[in-house]
């Protein structure tokens, strides 16, 4: 049964119906056209160049939904855009009795009988070419951006064409401006092989202080001011010698209340232990001490916590020397302050140094690495771009970083060997 759609015209409009053109098994009947992104204005059809051609499909291996190898591909093209539409036609889906058919009336206006076409549909999409990429200025038309500034060009309004074409001339003037800035600048471009070996070098090197690694002593390999300048040690040395002259209760109460890490806690009691050791030494140990811990606090804070004033707490060390560790290891964006992984790397490092400095160049690596939350392996690496030898202590089988000489070579690349100027505390 034909099913037919009409309007009322007048009072009880009548229609005869008289053939009925049904599709045919290998012929293509008429098409419905319509595009995906709107309507084609009224007049416009004699700007395209339809062609319409048939090829292969692919059908995958089991795929009974569609039994026929071949299909209709329908494209038109104007002079700027081009549009493709496909799956369309008896031959890429057969019908049925049950299936829904779609039909076209054609009028004669002498007899009133009406002619029914079965039809298809089809919406042409706009085609993006996928070609090679081009950065010259003549294929700037085959972007995406470009084609839809053409269609806006051919079908939009006189405003939407002027705002288009400023658009371009702004853009061909930038264009040409940067290329003119690019030309002057590789005309004063002068940089050595040695100029980025010694970029790389200080890249390296940033993660720790100055390292003389031709010393011929533990003692000069590093040096506390390097860390920390003399008035900043004047301003630890009343709390450290406070807490030489505290007694074991104290101690152990503080270490009930957690106002120190058990790293700390662990150091004093080896400096504590050395009894012979004269007591300004013990006060430079622990003044060191005071400071590696606030850098195991800074590793503590949460992200959002960076950019609080006075987040960073250390109890009774000075505000001064707390701002400096946020300054030092934080990168300031705006109002915010961020902290990357290089920059935690970075104050591991400087850990790393001012504990060997102040524990007798001798520091226990499961320990940090419960202080800090860093993998033993990861720590290990940082103590030896510290310097660092990592041995295994024979009583307890716990992995040592220890600060020996000859400093061992290293390269974070591990490509060449870098020697520091003999005698000088520099970098290498």
């Amino acid at each position: 049964m034909v099913m037919v759609k009409r309007e009322r015209q007048g009072e009880n409009p009548q229609y005869i119906i008289g053939d009925v053109i049904e599709k045919a098994a290998n012929n293509l009947e008429p098409v419905l056209v319509e595009f995906e992104h709107g309507e084609l204005a009224p007049g416009c059809e004699s700007m395209f160049d339809l062609d319409i051609k048939i090829q292969r499909q692919k059908i995958a291996p089991g795929d009974s939904s569609i039994d026929k190898t071949l299909q209709y591909v329908l494209e038109a093209k104007t002079q700027s855009i081009s549009y493709k539409g496909q799956n369309f036609g008896r031959m890429a889906f057969p019908t049925s009795d049950k299936t829904l058919r779609t039909f076209i009336g054609r009028k004669n206006k002498n007899s009133q009988e009406i002619s029914l076409y079965e039809t298809s549909s089809v919406v042409l999409l706009p085609q993006i070419d996928k070609g090679a990429k081009d950065d010259s200025l003549d294929s700037l038309d085959s972007s995406f951006a470009m084609k839809q500034n053409n269609l806006a060009k051919q079908f939009g309004s006189a405003k939407k064409v002027r705002g288009v074409e400023q658009s371009e001339q702004l853009k061909m003037s930038s264009m040409q401006r940067t290329q003119a800035d690019l030309f002057d600048a590789t005309q004063e471009m002068d940089i050595s092989f040695q100029d980025v070996a010694k970029i790389k070098d200080e890249a390296e090197d940033a993660l720790i202080p100055p390292i003389n690694r031709r010393a011929t002593s533990s003692d000069d390999v590093f040096s506390y001011k390097d860390l920390l300048s003399e008035e900043e040690m004047r301003m630890l040395l009343p709390l450290a010698a406070n807490i030489l002259e505290s007694k074991e209760e104290e101690i152990k109460s503080w270490e009930s209340k957690k106002l120190y890490s058990d790293f700390f806690f662990k150091g004093l009691q080896r400096i504590k232990g050395r009894v012979a050791e004269k007591l300004l030494t013990q006060q430079y140990r622990v003044q060191l001490l005071l400071y590696a811990e606030c850098f195991i606090k800074f590793l503590k804070l949460k992200y959002n916590e960076l950019s609080k004033r006075d987040a960073l707490k250390v109890d009774s060390v000075p505000n001064a020397i707390l701002n400096k560790v946020v300054d030092m290891f934080t990168e300031k964006n705006g109002t915010k302050r961020t902290r990357s992984q290089s920059m935690k790397d970075k104050t591991v490092c400087y850990l790393i140094v001012t504990s060997l400095l102040s524990l007798y160049y001798s520091i226990d690596i499961p320990l940090l690495a419960s202080a800090t939350g860093y993998k033993n392996d990861h720590l290990q690496n940082l103590c030896r771009t510290a310097g660092a030898t990592i041995v295994n202590a024979t009583s307890t089988g716990k992995s040592i970083a220890e600060l020996r000489v000859p400093i061992p070579e290293f390269s974070l690349e591990n490509e060449k060997k870098r020697d520091g100027p003999g005698g000088k505390r520099a970098r290498r």
